[in-house]
């Protein structure tokens, strides 16, 4: 399992450097915290996916096949990928919010910031949750595009029918930050099915199930 995470960094070192980089130089600059967070954030979602999208390309999971490594380990390595990627992002939010307070006349409201991380955690879930099964069962091009309505559709769904009831969109972006524990564990949950079928999914495209 450790190597398959050090082949995906490797693969992504340049990559992951630029983006980390351009995130942190985004974060520090006064009047772009919202910007910063989301870019910063877009790397848990941006580095898994790339790798698979490189897998896909140099047709890895054939050659995977040969080597001692299980189809539960080659998955499962793709969901450490994204959670590592996730911590890295929340740690680079912190860092950057605190040094941009050292030397700016922002000050820093840190219940606010824990509340838009917690945010961010509950997004990051459920987009694991959904976006790899997609990704192993209509490989990288298709699955991004699915991906992308699905969320778009739930966006505006939820978005919509919350600011209905609060009557304001900052009241439903506290609403939606303030999780109760049981959606959490149900986000947990779902990421364990999710693992599962993308494991059973990973096995059919290998086996050319799927074009």
């Amino acid at each position: 399992m450790i190597a398959l995470l050090k082949k995906d960094i490797f693969v992504m070192d340049k990559q992951m450097r630029l983006l980390v980089v351009l995130a942190f130089v985004f974060l520090l600059l006064p009047g772009t915290n919202g910007l910063g967070g989301a870019y910063a954030v877009m790397i848990s979602v941006m580095i898994p996916m790339s790798t698979i999208s490189y897998d896909e390309r140099c047709k890895w999971d054939r050659y995977a096949a040969m080597l001692p490594w299980t189809p539960r380990q080659i998955v499962g390595s793709k969901y450490i990928l994204h959670y590592g990627a996730m911590v890295m992002s929340m740690g680079l939010i912190v860092v950057g919010t605190y040094i941009r307070a050292l030397y700016s006349e922002e000050p820093v409201i840190w219940g606010e910031l824990w509340q838009m991380l917690g945010l961010y955690v509950v997004i990051l879930t459920l987009l694991a949750a959904v976006t790899y099964p997609l990704l192993y069962r209509f490989g990288t091009e298709r699955g991004r595009l699915i991906m992308v309505a699905i969320f778009a559709g739930i966006f505006i769904l939820v978005l919509g029918s919350v600011s209905l009831m609060a009557r304001d969109i900052g009241r439903a972006l506290d609403w939606l930050a303030t999780v109760p524990v049981p959606v959490l564990a149900a986000l947990a949950g779902a990421n364990v099915l999710s693992y599962h079928l993308s494991v059973k999914l990973y096995l059919r495209r290998r086996d050319g199930r799927y074009a």
